[in-house]
């Protein structure tokens, strides 16, 4: 999403957070660059080297089970047609593999893709949300604070809790794929939700 007038840019990494922020950022003069294109999920370019850019990152292993759950929760389909079909599965330790045998939805990939190709301003973590959020738009001259609390308990995008007991395996990789993400932002390589 984007405010020309102000100059700063939203990126959105799937699964951190973005549908929500979005519902913030809307009343504050953001639009959407082009659905679609990823679903809007437009990395960081050149093209905004003069802007403002933040986006947010989340642990990844509640990443992956927030992927899995979201496919699963929609029949592997999405608006417009989309379809994930290719990746219908059982379980998570099924859809981590279909995943790495296709090579998509590789984090931290995806990571590199978003936030390193190119500078950005801010990178916050789905985990302080709120105040991240909050944040980045202040330091631009909004004051959503009180519009952030007010949205802070609604659910804009929610996944049926699907079972995501994940191998150790599973754990393993995830664990060394995502490596500079759990460095870069202090996660824990622990199991979570």
């Amino acid at each position: 999403m984007i405010n020309k007038d102000k100059k700063i840019v939203f990126i959105h990494m799937s699964k951190t957070g973005g549908i929500w922020s979005q519902s913030v950022l809307d009343k504050y003069g953001f639009k959407i660059i082009d659905l679609k294109i990823n679903g809007g999920h437009i990395p960081n370019s050149l093209d905004y080297e003069d802007y403002f850019t933040f986006g947010f990152v989340r642990h990844p292993i509640a990443w992956y089970k927030s992927l899995y759950r979201f496919f699963k929760t929609n029949d592997w389909k999405l608006k417009d047609d989309i379809d994930f079909s290719d990746l219908k599965c059982n379980n998570i330790n099924e859809f981590i593999d279909i995943i790495r045998e296709q090579n998509r939805f590789n984090l931290e990939n995806m990571y590199h893709e978003f936030f390193v190709k190119y500078p950005v301003s801010y990178i916050g973590k789905y985990e302080n949300l709120y105040e991240d959020l909050e944040l980045c738009l202040k330091v631009n001259g909004i004051n959503a604070s009180n519009l952030i609390k007010d949205k802070s308990s609604s659910l804009i995008n929610s996944s049926k809790k699907y079972d995501c007991e994940l191998s150790r395996e599973k754990l393993e990789y995830i664990f060394d794929s995502c490596e500079e993400i759990f460095n870069k932002f202090s996660y824990k390589k622990e199991d979570t939700e």
